[in-house]
């Protein structure tokens, strides 16, 4: 188990390293179709459709590893009065509903991945450089990835309410 859950840990690091050079390579592209419009008045077409997708991969490979260290923003004003006991079992709770949500969420996104491949279907009207397959992949490998963590969240949760209890009890 300690030994799943150490490669699971390094997974998650690398495609957070992934999502990183993604945002770098954004930074880059967006710079680069800005001087090439403004200044020589010849824009890339392909600097569009490249930006959405670094997006949708900076999302899909980030999160997971953002859950995983607790950095997703949290709106704590009924949390911050709760006793730790009732925040552990909140936790407990909310992560395994995420949890069954996106693992639900991401097995009906297989369907969807394939009629998108069968049927060429591109993302958008203006974006005609990348099928819809392209973007629905990532997001759909990213449900289960986070469905994953939100378990080990809840599990992480169930033993912190365990000590707890004990040293309470």
């Amino acid at each position: 188990m300690k030994r799943s859950s150490f490669l699971y840990d390094r997974l998650l690091d690398f495609l957070f390293t992934i999502a990183c050079f993604v945002l770098g390579f954004v930074v880059v592209l967006v710079s680069f179709d800005v001087v090439m419009r403004y200044g020589f008045n010849r824009p890339k077409a392909y600097a569009l459709p490249l930006t959405e997708l670094s997006l949708v991969l900076i999302v899909s490979l980030g999160n997971a590893w953002l859950l995983k260290e607790e950095g997703h923003i949290v709106i704590d004003l009924l949390i911050g009065k709760l006793k730790p006991m009732q925040k552990y079992i909140l936790n407990i709770i909310t992560s395994i509903i995420s949890a069954i949500v996106l693992f639900i969420i991401g097995i009906y996104s297989f369907p969807q991945i394939i009629f998108l491949i069968k049927h060429n279907v591109k993302w958008m009207e203006t974006s005609t450089l990348l099928p819809a397959y392209v973007y629905m992949i990532p997001l759909t490998v990213s449900y289960f990835l986070f469905s994953i963590q939100f378990l080990r969240r809840s599990f992480l949760y169930f033993k912190l309410y365990q000590n707890t209890q004990r040293k309470v009890g």
